[in-house]
């Protein structure tokens, strides 16, 4: 009979910077939708797109 050896997992902690430097490197794109009615009536909708980058200084202008 084989005995069956459980799997290790590492558990890595990840700092908020490291965080931040990969969304940056990467980028994100946050999208939402908002709405608010009263009595089954839509009184304000509210749309939402939002691109978080980072900026190259390093890559050449377009002149």
């Amino acid at each position: 009979m084989q005995s069956i050896q459980p799997s290790v997992q590492i558990k890595q902690e990840t700092s908020l910077a490291e965080i931040l430097d990969r969304v940056l490197a990467h980028g994100v794109v946050i999208q939402g939708e908002l709405v608010i009615s009263v009595a089954e009536v839509d009184l304000i909708y509210l749309c939402v797109n939002i691109l978080i980058t980072s900026a190259n200084p390093h890559q050449p202008k377009n002149e």
